[in-house]
């Protein structure tokens, strides 16, 4: 442990998978890009060159993936960049990052476990964040479906992004380009199980050979929400 990274934190939350998602906190004050060296981590000219907020985010991501991995049974632990700059995975292996301002996730697994990951997390969203986002994120139906739940609906709302986020990460490797939320429709959320089932638009999961609803998993640590999708 660093004075970089205050915490770390593995758990699995997958009965059917043997994968783990390892979150840990950063402090942004005690970055620096000596730290790269320090952890063994490359860091890539796109970033190097990037506001210092957004290297220490990119070291923080690539630390809990390196973890991921390793949990995976992948010693090298090396993620590199595609040209897309989404994360380049060992060969045999897949999985996801995300942060936010103070704390990172990663989830990695063999191809042969999963053949879709997705990770987010985020902040709990405030209700004037939502008001500009809301028709973006859900449409009509699906925000009859978290006003009709028990869990309010900052909270609710915030997990529906999440999730759509995690969503998107799975299925981006396959898609191979940006797809909006609308792809994903929300239909049901069991707040006793911390499930959030999406059905995929018909045309899309018929032109990329996906399936056709997705159980997207989501939990609460502190302020934080965390969602994870994960397709064999």
């Amino acid at each position: 442990m660093t004075c970089f990274i205050d915490s770390e934190v593995a758990f699995t939350v997958f009965e059917n998978f043997p994968v783990n998602i390892v979150k840990c906190r950063f402090a942004l004050s005690e970055y620096s890009m000596a730290l790269y060296h320090e952890f063994n981590i490359d860091i890539p000219p796109c970033v190097s060159s990037a506001v210092f907020k957004r290297q220490a985010e990119f070291l923080a991501g690539r630390y809990c993936a390196r973890r991921s991995l390793s949990l995976a049974g992948e010693c090298s632990g090396k993620v590199g960049v595609a040209s897309n700059r989404q994360p380049l995975w060992p060969d045999g292996y897949i999985g996801s990052i995300s942060h936010n301002d103070s704390s990172s996730v990663a989830i990695a697994s063999k191809k042969q476990i999963c053949s879709y990951l997705g990770v987010d997390i985020e902040k709990t969203l405030n209700e004037e964040t939502i008001e500009e986002i809301q028709s973006l994120i859900l449409d009509f139906d699906e925000i009859g479906v978290i006003r009709h739940i028990n869990l309010s609906f900052v909270v609710a709302f915030s997990v529906c992004f999440s999730s759509k986020e995690s969503i998107f990460k799975a299925f981006f490797p396959k898609v191979g380009k940006y797809f909006d939320f609308s792809m994903a429709k929300l239909v049901r959320i069991d707040v006793d199980r911390k499930t959030a089932v999406f059905v995929l638009d018909s045309d899309f999961r018929q032109q990329y050979e996906l399936p056709s609803a997705v159980e997207v998993l989501y939990m609460f640590d502190s302020s934080d929400v965390i969602t994870c999708v994960a397709i064999s």
